[in-house]
């Protein structure tokens, strides 16, 4: 029998709690009790974790459908809250994966309207790595709301990557074999190699990345290539006749350069120390884990490109 993908999986599992969900509340009324309503509540939350877990590997219209069809169930068991005549014994706002950052939204707001509340729960100062053990096929990895974090997928075939909300973060990621893109990104450096790189509202981005690869820049500025890449930039879907002035190119000896050598020195640094750690599991099926530790940071603020 041939081996249900990760996707699939996700589809599975997702449909099946919210159909039971759904026909509970249609058939349970009269939810009178405190009991009756924490049953549901932790349905809900069962099912908002099986969509933080995914959210790495699943693609942005699914992770997007997802969220939207959770939305639609908490609104339906906040109707029957009001409807109750008493005052609820458990509020929804109270339950801490539907709480919102409200500087997180501010600012996303300004950038897009499709980021989704259940996406800001924002990693800072973490290792986030791939686990060798698990073999998994070529898929979308999505990365969304990290500060000062370090990425490893170095030894990972990936379809697509999209980077979104990051702060001071580093992401080595070599093998893309479709394209990255890169949105509302501050102050972080990427070492990557695909066959194409979007950049939408970025700012202080340094890319190093094979050749052949084809930019395209969007709304942003003080982004750096590691080659000269002066006749095919596309900037705001323009072919540029002239080098803008919203990118650049670097090379060594230039300020805020780092060696690629030491970025992937770096990168094992971290690997052969965290590895071996029992990492908190973002995705068990995917194999991605995150490790919260100040070597990532300590790291980070040694680079020039931070100082």
């Amino acid at each position: 029998m041939e081996k249900i993908n990760n996707i699939e999986a996700f589809w599975i599992s997702f449909n099946l709690q919210t159909s039971d969900l759904s026909k509970a509340l249609d058939t349970q009324r009269d939810l009178k009790t405190e009991p009756s309503i924490q049953f549901f509540f932790d349905k809900l939350k069962n099912i908002e974790l099986l969509i933080t877990e995914s959210q790495y590997y699943l693609p942005k219209y699914d992770l997007k459908t997802a969220t939207e069809q959770l939305q639609t169930l908490k609104n339906r068991l906040s109707e029957i809250q009001k409807a109750l005549q008493k005052k609820p014994a458990i509020k929804l706002d109270s339950l801490s994966f539907f709480k919102k950052k409200q500087s997180a939204i501010t600012t996303a707001k300004k950038v897009s309207h499709e980021i989704d509340p259940l996406l800001q729960n924002e990693l800072k100062e973490e290792y986030i790595y791939k686990d060798p053990s698990i073999l998994t096929p070529n898929n979308e990895f999505n990365l969304d709301f990290l500060s000062y974090c370090w990425v490893n997928l170095a030894t990972q075939d990936i379809q697509a990557l999209y980077a979104t909300n990051l702060k001071s973060t580093i992401i080595i990621c070599k093998n893309i074999s479709g394209s990255v893109t890169i949105r509302n990104c501050r102050r972080c450096i990427f070492f990557l190699s695909a066959q194409q790189i979007r950049l939408e509202n970025c700012f202080d981005v340094d890319i190093y990345h094979g050749e052949n690869v084809k930019p395209i820049i969007e709304t942003s500025s003080a982004v750096r290539f590691c080659v000269s890449f002066i006749d095919n930039v596309s900037e705001n879907k323009d072919i540029t006749e002239q080098k803008s002035p919203n990118w650049s190119t670097f090379s060594n000896g230039d300020c805020g350069w780092v060696s690629p050598a030491t970025l992937m020195s770096y990168n094992d640094t971290l690997n052969t120390k965290l590895n071996s750690s029992k990492g908190e599991k973002c995705n068990p099926n995917m194999g991605i884990l995150h490790i919260k530790t100040p070597l990532v940071l300590e790291i980070i603020n040694s680079l020039i490109f931070f100082k």
